[in-house]
């Protein structure tokens, strides 16, 4: 009978959800690659990496093979289990983890062509319903040899990268200094709040991939909210090298269309509470009703669409709050404070939003007038 129990797996207990993360990237980026990886490494860890077909992880060595009408499974020696499922959807990923039992982590891989926007939309939505299950991030693999191309030519290769909240950027090896330059400043053109991770045949540190806490405020820790608060300045200095060169100096830039999607950030002063509510209600014009509120003298309504919002806001006597955001839905979540005392709240927070038509000086006279109107 013992030797029975060891071959069941544990059941799912909902005193430990199980983090999600979504893995997105362009047809031919990497993400079989990186798929290979985690299902061979050992890493001690159980994950459960979900694909659309098996096609190149089919030569993965497998302990086991199971087949029916809905899905394929293959049990590595590692621990993890590699899964087919013909719907991806919350209520199948839940099914599939009350057959196979509890695992540490669940990966998602989208189809090379698909907005991972709307899924992770969908998985944030459900929380409440399946709570054994949270989203973690959207992960991108990027093409470092083509993606300038692909950027240039289809409108789902950008939405793919406006939605990560971290972009691997692989096949380096295959370009030289000033074209990965030139990747580098259209990422960031695209997406400023992404953390960039180089790598060749998607070899890289499992970390970049999972426990990334991008939906969950409460669980980023201390240095993951500095680093946050510290990446305005660094987007400062990327932006004045990409865009303010002296007349003797220059150096190839692609001319990129990017249908409209691009980022911008908003530097918010330490709010009082009752200003702190003012933004909370500037959010819902902009995010539920896609408007930008007190600026109709400076423009018309224009097809202004959010993909995803982050930010970092500082409220006086209440800490430090993270806003998470995809598509019309937000958060505002305040953080507790770490072990080596209270968080700062005096200094200066940040709001990031990645999307189509998001002007900056638009934005920007928009939050300042409403601040100062309420």
């Amino acid at each position: 009978m013992a030797q029975l129990d060891d071959e069941i797996p544990q059941l799912i207990t909902h005193d430990k959800r199980v983090p999600l993360t979504i893995l997105t990237g362009y047809l031919g980026a990497g993400k079989s690659t990186l798929i290979k990886h985690i299902l061979t490494q050992q890493h001690g860890h159980r994950i459960a990496v979900i694909v659309n077909e098996f096609g190149d992880t089919a030569d993965i060595e497998r302990r086991s093979v199971s087949v029916d009408d809905e899905e394929q499974l293959l049990e590595l020696d590692n621990g993890c289990l590699c899964c087919s499922i013909r719907d991806a959807g919350v209520a199948a990923i839940a099914k599939m983890m009350r057959k196979k039992g509890k695992f540490d982590y669940i990966i998602l891989e989208t189809t090379g062509l698909a907005d991972p926007s709307g899924l992770a939309q969908l998985f944030w939505e459900n929380e409440l319903f399946i709570p054994d299950i949270y989203l973690d991030g959207v992960v991108c693999v990027v093409d470092a040899r083509n993606v300038l191309h692909q950027l240039s030519s289809d409108n789902q290769c950008v939405r793919q990268i406006a939605s990560a909240d971290s972009l691997i950027v692989n096949k380096v090896d295959l370009v030289g200094s000033d074209v990965l330059e030139q990747v580098k400043h259209a990422l960031f053109s695209i997406n400023s709040s992404a953390p960039l991770h180089y790598t060749t045949y998607s070899t890289l540190n499992l970390h970049h991939v999972i426990d990334l806490n991008a939906y969950d405020g409460q669980a980023q820790t201390q240095e993951q909210i500095k680093t946050q608060t510290q990446m305005q300045s660094e987007e400062v200095t990327l932006s004045r090298s990409t865009h303010s060169h002296p007349d003797s100096h220059s150096h190839p830039h692609p001319h990129l269309h990017l249908f409209g999607i691009s980022s911008i950030h908003l530097q918010t002063p330490p709010l009082s509470t009752a200003k702190y509510a003012t933004l909370d209600k500037w959010l819902r014009c902009v995010l539920w009703e896609s408007t930008l509120p007190c600026i109709e003298d400076l423009v018309e309504k224009n097809d202004m669409e959010i993909l995803r919002t982050k930010g970092v806001v500082s409220v006086l006597g209440d800490g430090v709050h993270i806003l998470q955001g995809v598509r019309d839905m937000y958060e505002l979540k305040r953080v507790s404070a770490g072990k080596e005392g209270d968080t700062d709240t005096r200094a200066p927070g940040k709001i990031v939003f990645i999307g189509k038509n998001v002007d900056h000086r638009l934005f920007a006279t928009s939050f300042s007038r409403y601040m100062e109107s309420m």
